[in-house]
């Protein structure tokens, strides 16, 4: 519990209660000499007023989203063309795994580590939601390639049972590992920033999903949430097609 924000909480209602006693003191006084039958048209007024606005509530900042909308998906807007940068490392059964050579597949490069308990469980059931909503074709031309975060923890055996235990195809879907001096460089590379909270001890990093095409190039970058999974979908579908 953070102790100054309860303060805040149980403080601020006597704040205001002074702002307000100063500001309508004498109003007040004035009002109950001259009768409180003159206040009502104010009264229904201001009620009036309040309704109103709680109405419009539901329509403030509301948007017709429509061409040229920033939660329209616009890949020729939106892509990179910068070559990924390369790596090979050992997947979760021991097995080499580049992102160099592509094999003509479509790679979605990742960030997570086993012990996480937070996000990196997300970041797995996004990519598995889209995964699912391909087309067998679609679905043949992708892979995953899931970076592990810490690297001087995680084995392929943690790493396989991460995957096992979130139901995912581990024919497209590879944890990678290595020793984590060659790890980090490519987790900077890719913008996997993190870095461990002193207080709690947690591994804290940046959810990224890294798009690359078939020809190397990095061409898109999404994070976590119900539009960037909808982006990601759309933007496998975009290459595919490309």
């Amino acid at each position: 519990m953070e102790w100054g924000y309860l303060y805040m909480y149980l403080v601020q209602p006597f704040i205001i209660s002074v702002v307000i006693y100063a500001i309508w003191i004498q109003p007040l006084r004035e009002l109950r000499k001259t009768g409180l039958r003159q206040a009502i048209p104010y009264v229904i007024g201001g009620c009036g007023f309040v309704l109103i606005l709680s109405l419009m509530l539901p329509y403030v900042g509301s948007r017709n989203y429509g061409d040229g909308d920033a939660r329209v998906f616009e890949p020729d807007r939106l892509r990179t063309s910068f070559m990924a940068p390369p790596f090979s490392f050992v997947d979760q059964d021991s097995e080499p795994a580049a992102l160099i050579p592509t094999n003509g597949k479509i790679t979605i490069v990742t960030g997570v580590y086993t012990s996480c308990g937070d996000t990196c469980p997300l970041i797995v059931q996004q990519i598995y939601r889209v995964m699912y909503r391909l087309s067998d074709e679609e679905r043949s031309r992708v892979r995953v390639l899931a970076l592990t975060l810490e690297p001087e923890v995680d084995t392929p055996e943690m790493m396989k049972a991460m995957l096992t235990a979130h139901g995912v195809d581990q024919s497209y879907f590879k944890g990678l590992t290595g020793p984590e001096a060659d790890v980090d460089p490519v987790l900077t590379a890719y913008g996997f920033a993190k870095a461990r909270n002193a207080d709690t001890g947690v591994l804290e990093h940046v959810n990224l999903l890294n798009i690359v095409d078939a020809d190397g190039r990095l061409a898109f970058r999404f994070s976590l949430g119900q539009l960037q999974e909808e982006w990601l979908e759309q933007s496998i579908k975009y290459l595919v097609n490309e």
